[in-house]
Order: C-alpha cells, then structure tokens, then sequence
C-alpha cells in the first residue's frame, strides 16, 4: 500500500488519540493491518523505481501539508501520520528493502500487479481525507 494512504490512516487516527505518542504508534500498527489488504504493486523495477519516488514526495508533501493548515496542526494527528509512514520510509528508503524484517514486510503484503488494484489506495486514501475533513475540529 502507498505510504501516502498509511499517512492518512495515521492521521485520521492521531485526530481521535490525544496522546501524540500513542498515536504515533497507532500508525505504524495500523500500517500493519492495513498492509494486509490487497493493493497494486508493479512488478518491474523501474516501475517500482517511480511509485517509490512519486509516492514518496507525495507522502511528505501530505505531511506538510497537515501542518501548514492551523485545523491540522495538532501534534497526535502529525504524530499518527508520521506513524503511518514510519514503516515504508523505514523499510524502503534507509533499508533499501534488505534485510530479514524489510523482506517479511514485504512478503506479508498481497501485492498485485494489475493496475486496477491501484483503486483500493485511492478510494482508501479519498475517504480517510474525506474523514479527517469532517472530524478535524
């Protein structure tokens, strides 16, 4: 799954967590759940190569974005998200996927290869933001 929908996940959970704390590691446990959902993942390496990338910056951009806004600016939800993007960011950009943990992350995930499976993220991500919109105090 994208690190942008964990992102998401995290923050909508750091909205109903006061901790920033807690929250923060209700992302990265809910990053483990929400792994288990089928999701498309491209099986070339270039194509992995782009996703990681494009999913990357928009992954920090997000995050950015909930602090540029005063709404968003609480430390549970930033904590939640961040949480939720520890995983990947973790596993994929200081590990480089190696590694028996980053290998178990990814054998974990049911990955498909057909680009269909790229709505699972979007219409997970569209109503997580859709949620945090409603629920952001």
């Amino acid at each position: 799954m994208l690190s942008l929908t964990h992102a998401a996940a995290g923050a909508v959970a750091g909205e109903f967590i006061p901790n920033p704390y807690l929250a923060f590691i209700t992302g990265i446990v809910i990053h483990f759940f929400m792994d288990k959902i089928p999701h498309f993942w491209p099986a070339g390496r270039m194509g992995k190569g782009a996703v990681i990338v494009l999913d990357n910056i928009f992954s920090i951009l997000f995050l950015f974005g909930l602090y540029a806004f005063p709404e968003t600016r609480n430390a549970s939800i930033i904590a939640g998200a961040l949480g939720g993007v520890s995983v990947d960011f973790y596993f994929v950009l200081i590990m480089r996927t190696k590694g028996k943990w980053a290998e178990w992350h990814t054998n974990r995930q049911p990955h498909k290869e057909e680009p269909i499976w790229f709505i699972t993220d979007i219409l997970i991500f569209t109503s997580l933001v859709a949620l945090l919109v409603l629920t952001v105090k």
